[in-house]
């Protein structure tokens, strides 16, 4: 399920993969190959006009890693807007601090994994049917920081 990707968002994505952060590469080390869940996936790929830090296309799911400028109310507000366009295609998005995978990569990584397991809160996209997948919608790990986007989704920052 990918939109089509605008000239320039796939050599970002290059530069973003030749660029990553500490936590990009921590976390990247262990859900590449299919080693968490046996889950397929990308790093740095293009959601247009968005480039994400990881997606699951079979999950229908998006994890973003997020430094400590992401505190700041502009961050905050641009990460909302962002956030429902990638929810408004069909995924769900975890996001977790910088700090969290490189302080607690099995509580990140067991967060990953329990999402998948459980059914997405979000309707299927147009063509799937009744399919769901990604995290349902009382699905909680504790602590987390809960934002509101503009269309009423809820999105999760754990720390």
């Amino acid at each position: 399920m990918t939109d089509s990707t605008p000239r320039g968002s796939t050599e970002k994505a290059r530069a973003l993969r030749r660029n990553q952060t500490p936590a990009e590469t921590i976390l990247w080390a262990r859900l590449r190959n299919r080693q968490v869940g046996g889950i397929k996936f990308r790093r740095q790929h293009p959601i247009a006009p968005y480039v994400v830090d990881f997606a699951s296309f079979e999950h229908l799911l998006v994890i973003e890693l997020d430094g400590g400028h992401h505190n700041e109310d502009e961050a905050r507000e641009n990460d909302a807007i962002r956030t429902e366009f990638i929810e408004s295609r069909g995924y769900r998005v975890l996001r977790f601090w910088n700090s969290a995978v490189e302080g607690n990569l099995e509580g990140v990584i067991l967060t990953i994994e329990e999402a998948v397991r459980e059914p997405s809160p979000y309707p299927s996209p147009r063509g799937r049917g009744d399919e769901t997948i990604g995290c349902q919608g009382n699905f909680r790990p504790a602590p987390y920081t809960e934002q509101k986007t503009a269309n009423g989704h809820e999105s999760y920052l754990f720390p």
